[in-house]
């Protein structure tokens, strides 16, 4: 077992080129450039949209409601009242803008809160305009400033930039978002074919009958395969983490290891640090891992062909947990110890929505919003507050040592 053990991970080592080290290299460096570039659009949407100066200011407080009271339209009271919410608008708008120009994120974070405090949604869904984003429902703005509320007033506290996961640049942050990607089932399926191939390969219907000349059992053999590619695919996802957080160390900013996520936990939003949702994702994205090389191998022994038996696996992985995602066949707990539900970890704890930044404005308040889903924790958790990283990973590992013993059974049954 040991003899074997040692061959294979020599192989390992040779089949490992730098060719592939250049291709995860070229990947992260594609994606942080769109990042960046996607950062930096936002950043200017958001100045375009805030953009406000004192002969703004003046101007609203000129026009509106004083012609409709010139026209004898309005009361003395009305007028007044409607100067004074054209005021408080045009002050807090006025601020903002002066807050964003001159990098003053503690400041526009006060703003922020105040607004979020101040805010009519009574008012905005009464009138129905533009509510479609908070799905006309006051539980989903309330959701929305739980969460823009918890995380403004601890960076207001640690005094540190506002950063999120949808277009993280800097090192944490941009680890984080790449996670997205690198844990999804297009990323498991890339890793099967860099990490896997070498094992499937084997099991070839011409490479096959090596397999009766080894002098060790084939239990030993699936057992020992099994142990190098998880190992295979840690070293690969660690290399992965390291580019990730070396692009956004060296080429964008720097943040702290603790930096506060919003994620959704059973039926509550709180705040956790990056760290601890980059392990959590990767805990569960190597169990998924290993349960689809389980399924591959299982694929093998029908196919015997390397590629094909990787391809019918990850798509039946992908067909059904959509549908599980998006069914309601099984109950809840149940629906918690699934494992095709944890197939995408990331879309299970960090919400990430794509609308363009906005305003919506009730009376003399304005809101403005974007990246609602990732603010109001809208993940498959919201949805099932059963689920949490514990039961996938029971699950998950269920799984695989489920199709381990499948494998192992037609292992012994296949004559090679």
């Amino acid at each position: 077992m040991f003899t074997y053990l040692k061959f294979e991970r020599e192989v390992i080592r040779k089949s490992f080129q730098k060719l592939t080290l250049l291709a995860i290299l070229a990947i992260i460096g594609t994606l942080f450039l769109i990042n960046r570039q996607k950062a930096t659009e936002e950043v200017q949407n958001f100045e375009k949209l805030y953009h406000f100066t004192q002969e703004d200011f003046d101007r609203n407080m000129d026009i509106g409601s004083l012609e409709s009271y010139l026209k004898q339209e309005l009361t003395e009271e009305e007028y007044n009242r409607d100067k004074k919410m054209a005021y408080q608008f045009s002050d807090t708008r006025l601020k903002i803008f002066s807050s964003i120009v001159n990098k003053d994120y503690q400041a526009y974070y006060r703003y922020q809160l105040e607004n979020l405090e101040t805010f009519a949604i009574d008012e905005l869904l009464n009138v129905n305009q533009g509510t479609e984003i908070f799905y006309d429902s006051p539980f989903v703005f309330m959701q929305y400033a739980d969460g823009q509320n918890k995380l403004y007033n601890q960076l207001l506290k640690r005094r540190l930039k506002l950063e999120t996961p949808r277009y993280g640049i800097s090192n944490w942050l941009f680890t984080l978002s790449s996670l997205k990607y690198i844990t999804s089932i297009i990323g498991g399926f890339f890793f099967l074919i860099v990490c896997g191939f070498i094992h499937f390969g084997k099991y070839e219907e011409q490479q096959s009958k090596m397999l009766m000349t080894l002098p060790i059992n084939k239990t030993s053999i699936l057992l020992g395969d099994t142990i190098l590619f998880f190992f295979h695919s840690m070293l690969m996802l660690s290399f992965m983490l390291i580019f990730c957080y070396l692009f956004g160390y060296i080429f964008g900013e720097v943040v702290p290891f603790d930096y506060p996520i919003i994620v959704r936990n059973a039926d509550k939003i709180v705040l956790i640090p990056v760290y601890k949702v980059v392990l959590y994702l990767c805990f569960l994205f190597l169990l998924v891992l290993n349960a689809m090389f389980q399924l591959s191998v299982t694929a093998m022994f029908l196919v015997k062909k390397t590629f094909l038996a990787i391809f019918v696996s990850s798509l039946c992985v992908l067909l059904i947990s959509i549908f599980f995602q998006r069914t309601t066949i099984i109950g809840e707990v149940f629906s918690s110890y699934n494992p095709f539900t944890y197939t995408s970890p990331f879309d299970l704890f960090v919400g990430i929505s794509n609308e363009v930044i906005d305003t919506v404005q009730a009376n003399a308040s304005s809101l403005t919003y974007n990246n609602v889903d990732y603010y109001s924790g809208l993940t498959l958790v919201a949805l099932n507050k059963n689920i949490d990283v514990f039961k996938g990973g029971i699950s998950l590992f269920m799984t695989f040592s489920g199709l381990f013993i499948i494998n192992n059974f037609l292992i012994k049954r296949t004559k090679f």
